[in-house]
């Protein structure tokens, strides 16, 4: 797995512990989808550095697929965080509807 991809979109969150209220910056980094083989398998780069740094790449039928799932295995990741956690934007205020 290379470390290094072409960024395409980011998004720098922090993390709000709900008992210590300690916080923790964590960027989401996605890549720019590839065909892993063409017309048939796609591939997505995804990393996200303060929680766990770089993933195995997200696959997908097609390079839209990629991504899309590359984007929802995200939220789905943070929505996961949320008992234990704040979800914030750096101004503090909730990223999630509380």
């Amino acid at each position: 797995m290379n470390d290094d991809f072409e960024c395409i979109a980011e998004r720098t969150l922090f993390l709000s512990d709900r008992e210590t209220k300690q916080k923790t910056e964590i960027r989401i980094q996605i890549g720019c989808p590839y065909w892993v083989e063409p017309k048939t398998e796609a591939a997505c780069p995804l990393a996200i550095h303060g929680l766990f740094g770089r993933l195995p790449d997200i696959h997908g039928v097609d390079l839209m697929q990629a991504l899309e799932l590359a984007i929802s295995f995200t939220e789905n990741v943070l929505k996961g965080e949320v008992e234990k956690h704040m979800v914030c934007w750096s101004s503090g205020e909730n990223y999630y509807d509380e």
